[in-house]
């Protein structure tokens, strides 16, 4: 059975996140939606599990 993240990893796994999002919107301004569209990728199960972290818990504290 896994346990329960703790908030110090969860704050590490989002800022990983917001590295992810910060270089998909670099690489549009840029001109590169492909490469864009690479990160915004390697995002998403990211995203999904924060989103049911959220859930469970009630939101962001």
């Amino acid at each position: 059975m896994s346990r329960p993240a703790t908030a110090a990893e969860l704050d590490g796994f989002r800022a990983v996140l917001d590295t992810l999002l910060a270089e998909a919107w670099l690489a549009a301004l840029r001109g590169r939606p492909d490469v864009a569209a690479l990160f915004l990728e390697a995002s998403a199960p990211g995203l999904a599990l924060l989103a049911g972290v959220a859930r469970r818990t009630g939101g962001p504290s």
